[in-house]
């Protein structure tokens, strides 16, 4: 013959669950959210529920929740918040004493804590989507700074052979304008990114024909016997010959570099002359 196992009466608090009908109660609501791309259902399971009945109700919507509610823009800031809501009618449910026998229905089994089943799995979505949105941004902002593009175009003006140079169409007859000559300068070697007035340049791309869509403009001194080209002014933005007409009338060709995205407000024109 087993023992009774004595019950204490005096946990009763004249609150029944709404489900088994036992006592001690407490009235708390649990919710779950589900996401449906464009549209969002919001769910409520209001008590007053016994310790057992309450366990296991927190941890179905819970679990349906985890499953069900990160689907659509907005539905995967609302899910966590609602999920986070579920933990203090839980703290309550779990503080109760165990219901007391007598009950007119047999309480919910609370079944396997929350942690020790298959929906957790679903966490770790929002941590993967934040990873992948972290990954974008570095990837498309590393695309930005390398993915530049160089053009180099130089033009022929009547009487004026360029060699070694591609050549272009005729500049325009206009109206006599005074010349603007740049004080010659004794400049280091360097890319085109660092030329000023008076520096001297040259082509090291290695090309044929009549174009070169990938020039190599270095900046040399203007002894070298390498120097092609004196710059007569660096102008602001990706203007060309038409910028240069109007500041440099004696140019004979130019070279542009533009940069692509963000990085746009570096964008400059080089107008030069031969010096040949």
């Amino acid at each position: 013959m087993q023992p009774q196992q004595h019950v204490d009466y005096s946990t009763a608090n004249g609150v029944y669950c709404r489900v088994c009908g036992a006592t001690p109660a407490a009235d708390v609501t649990f919710r779950a959210h589900q996401g449906l791309i464009i549209i969002m259902r919001f769910r409520r399971a209001p008590g007053p529920y016994c310790r057992n009945c309450g366990l296991a109700t927190f941890r179905k919507m819970q679990g349906e929740s985890l499953v069900q509610g990160w689907w659509g823009y907005a539905s995967s800031i609302i899910n966590p918040i609602t999920m986070l809501i579920n933990l203090g009618p839980r703290s309550t449910v779990d503080k109760l004493p165990p219901p007391l026998p007598g009950s007119q229905y047999q309480p919910l089994d609370p079944g396997k804590p929350l942690t020790q089943r298959a929906p957790m799995l679903m966490l770790l979505l929002p941590v993967i989507g934040l990873l992948s949105i972290v990954a974008l941004v570095v990837i498309g902002a590393t695309a930005k700074t390398s993915n530049t593009a160089s053009s180099y175009t130089p033009f022929t003006v009547p009487s004026i052979t360029m060699p070694s140079m591609p050549s272009m169409p005729t500049k325009p007859s206009g109206p006599a304008k005074p010349t603007t000559t740049a004080p010659t300068t004794g400049a280091t070697t360097g890319d085109a990114g660092s030329a000023k007035a008076g520096d001297c340049v040259w082509n090291a791309h290695p090309h044929t024909g009549d174009d070169d869509n990938n020039p190599d403009m270095q900046v040399v001194a203007c002894t070298d016997s390498r120097a092609e080209k004196k710059i007569l002014g660096r102008l602001s933005g990706d203007g060309g010959e038409s910028a240069c007409q109007g500041s440099y009338p004696n140019f004979d060709s130019y070279f542009t570099e533009t940069y692509t995205g963000t990085g746009s407000w570096k964008n400059y024109t080089l107008c030069m002359q031969d010096l040949h």
